[in-house]
């Protein structure tokens, strides 16, 4: 039986790691130490995919170091990010997309930070749940140097918990073990996950789960955006209360507060986290989110009449609105999907637009509130599940424009076809 399922499994780790290459050609084209950009691995992609295909086949693939240099932090001091090869990077994007479905599992509601499908706006709106009932105090703090402390043993031992394949765990460990090229000379790393790395924000945030859970079984209102974090309480007691107790928590991770960036608020004091003002109850966006989409208005009242492209993605402008709440929700949003033969499939609460098996786009589910197919587009079934779950409206066009059909929830027992 085993000799029968193996092909099979091959045949299906071959197809997603192309899929997870036209995920990595979308996003950063910068090479890595070996020098090879996303246009030139473009150039050589069928040999080198082989290649790479053939070394995991045969569990010969090792990692190679990350190029690594340093950022100035607006805080000041600098910061250490580094840019993987685009092979590891394909691989990276191939294990994020093999593990996440379990993975996103076992994280907690808190977590905000690096999911699809999570955003700072639903960030915010977690935290004016409980900070519209003014008055209130606010603990606000940091994680020291994050991602540069994690420990691996204790980030393994998470992993291995998921239950996923032996082979992908060895994988993921690689990645973590690769080391680092600064200014050419080669550094090993004994802790820490690489900054800028493609998996790097799943698995920090797999790494605060117990801590998360903890938080939660005490019912401290914990929202965390990485390593920021948040907590609105009625006192300055339980603030200090929340203070104690998720510093010893982080402590056992091998983890600190950043005293510096620890403060807590009075009911009477106004505060930012995420970039968002908060006081008296009510929030504000902040002034870079305000003029975005200021400029997008008027890019998209300059623009002309261009052909569709296989997907696109068309956010409806801001209603006015006198109430705080207006402020920090996203606006709604319309996926088209133009291209004969275009087909919509969900995978890890996004939706992923497909044309002759190549990956066009993919976009979070809760940014999206209406579907537009026009021509021979098609939605599998689990993305019709899925609108219809999350009352998202789907509409079937002709090429010419015309309606041929649609499909919505109407409440929680019937839907229109």
């Amino acid at each position: 039986m085993k000799a029968d399922r193996t092909p099979e499994r091959f045949r299906i780790l071959e197809q997603q790691l192309w899929v997870a290459w036209e995920l990595v050609r979308q996003r950063s084209p910068s090479a890595g130490i070996d020098g090879m950009t996303v246009d030139l691995f473009a150039g050589v992609v069928e040999e080198q995919m082989r290649s790479l295909f053939k070394q995991l086949r045969s569990e010969t693939y090792q990692a190679s170091p990350a190029k690594g240099f340093y950022l100035s932090k607006k805080s000041g001091g600098r910061r250490l990010v580094g840019i993987s090869t685009v092979r590891d990077r394909i691989l990276q994007r191939y294990l994020l997309q093999a593990i996440y479905p379990q993975l996103d599992q076992a994280l907690s509601p808190v977590a905000y930070a690096y999911r699809p499908g999570y955003s700072t706006y639903m960030a915010v709106e977690r935290v004016m749940e409980v900070y519209r009932n003014h008055p209130v105090w606010v603990l606000k703090t940091d994680i020291r140097q994050f991602f540069d402390r994690i420990c691996w043993a204790v980030l393994m031992g998470e992993v291995e918990r998921l239950g996923i394949e032996p082979i992908l765990v060895r994988w993921v460990e690689q990645q973590l073990k690769a080391g680092m090229v600064i200014e050419r000379r080669y550094v090993r790393m004994n802790q820490g996950v690489l900054q800028g790395g493609v998996l790097s924000g799943a698995l920090a945030n797999l790494y605060l789960r117990e801590f998360d859970r903890r938080c939660l079984e005490v019912g401290l209102p914990l929202v965390r955006y990485g390593d920021d974090c948040l907590v609105v309480t009625e006192s300055w007691v339980g603030a200090n209360r929340a203070l104690g107790l998720m510093q010893g928590w982080l402590e056992e991770s091998f983890l600190t507060l950043q005293p510096e960036k620890t403060q807590i608020f009075a009911p009477d004091e106004a505060f930012t986290f995420l970039g968002f003002r908060f006081a008296a109850g009510q929030v504000e966006a902040p002034e870079r989110a305000t003029k975005a989409i200021e400029g997008s208005k008027r890019k998209s009242s300059k623009s002309g009449g261009r052909p569709p492209k296989v997907c696109s993605i068309v956010r409806s402008p801001k209603s006015s609105s006198s109430s705080s709440d207006g402020y920090w929700r996203e606006p709604m949003t319309t996926l088209y999907v133009t291209d004969l033969g275009a087909y919509v499939r969900v995978q890890n609460k996004q939706f992923q637009v497909f044309l002759r098996d190549e990956l066009k786009c993919s976009v979070p589910v809760n940014r999206v509130t209406h579907i537009v197919l026009f021509g021979c587009s098609n939605l599998s079934h689990g993305a019709v599940s899925l609108c219809l779950l999350h009352k998202i409206r789907c509409c079937i066009c002709r090429a010419t424009g015309s309606i041929l059909g649609s499909c919505r929830r109407l409440d929680r027992h019937r839907c229109s076809i």
